[in-house]
């Protein structure tokens, strides 16, 4: 006769043995996204900076709009102060799902979208689009929308004129190198601008010290990088104070005669390091003002050291 075994000293084996620690439990495959984490901001600028300098509203007021039909329009108009190029969006607030808009400013195509319901019908902006204005003056603004505008349901206050690049920043190359053309720069300004003329590409009309310029950017590669200004000033201008910012690192550069302000002097301040991916920041911020002009800026760039 065959005796059967106590039950209890074998489970009790079972549990005292040790668990692989690779093992996932149950049948699940192990989570592939586990080991990856989110990457943090860089650091602000080591200087106050004025992020509404150039931005702008045009309001929109009831002696302005218009009803035809199935579709309403307010017509406006306002005066640029410096030529450019503008994110534009309409400040308004709606209790209903969605509004089709055009906004036309200028000369341009129109912009076009589906204004969202705000949050508890309070006033908010809605970004519309990106236009470029190579003239400094007047220009017609016209907004369309549906037939329920213009009433508690749906109300437009304005237009909102931001400071934005001409051109998107291209990214950083194979080689690690980021180069910071004018043209990608957002212009926080009264009067400095892209001046896009062949032999200029550049930000220049720098008359006003109070005006900067900004480039984000995040990178693939991190690591220490080489500085370098591309800029032109001419003799009877020389003498002005700019800081490049870099994140919470910045540098001081005098500005020397460089024959002429089309006529590019490429020089390095110094070196950075650079740990963070995401959310990098480039500024060019003036100092001091010698005479009339601080100088031209054709580019920046960022050099890996090797």
């Amino acid at each position: 006769m065959t005796r059967a075994l106590p039950l209890f000293p074998f489970l009790v084996s079972c549990l005292a043995m040790p668990l692989i620690a690779d093992e996932p439990p149950g049948n699940l495959p192990p989570d592939p996204f586990s080991n990856i984490r989110s990457e943090s901001s860089a650091p602000g600028y080591p200087v106050a900076v004025d992020r509404g300098r150039g931005s702008f509203v045009v309001a929109a007021t009831a002696d302005q709009y218009q009803s035809s039909g199935h579709f309403s329009n307010w017509l406006l108009e306002t005066e640029l102060e410096r030529p450019g190029s503008y994110l534009v969006g309409l400040r308004y607030r709606s209790s209903t799902k969605k509004m089709g808009i055009q906004i036309k400013a200028g000369d341009a195509a129109p912009l076009k979208g589906y204004a969202p319901r705000t949050v508890n019908g309070e006033e908010s902006v809605f970004e519309m689009g990106v236009r470029h204005f190579a003239q400094k003056g007047k220009i017609p603004l016209q907004i369309l929308a549906g037939d329920e505008s213009n009433t508690e349901l749906f109300r437009v206050s304005g237009v909102t004129f931001t400071p934005a690049p001409k051109l998107p920043f291209p990214g950083q190359e194979i080689d690690g190198s980021l180069t910071f053309d004018a043209a990608n720069a957002t212009t926080f300004s009264t009067n400095m601008h892209y001046e896009e003329q062949p032999n200029k590409q550049c930000l220049g009309f720098w008359t006003d010290a109070d005006d900067w310029a900004e480039w984000t950017f995040s990178l693939e590669q991190t690591g220490d990088f080489d500085v370098f200004v591309s800029y032109g000033c001419n003799e009877a201008n020389a003498g002005s104070e700019v800081m490049i910012l870099l994140n919470d690192q910045s540098f001081e550069m005098k500005i020397e005669d460089t024959g002429g302000f089309q006529e590019w002097k490429r020089v390095s301040p110094g070196s950075i390091s650079l740990s963070s991916r995401n959310e990098n920041k480039l500024a060019v911020v003036p100092k001091t003002k010698t005479n009339k002009a601080v100088l031209d800026i054709r580019r920046i760039e960022l050099i890996p050291k090797k």
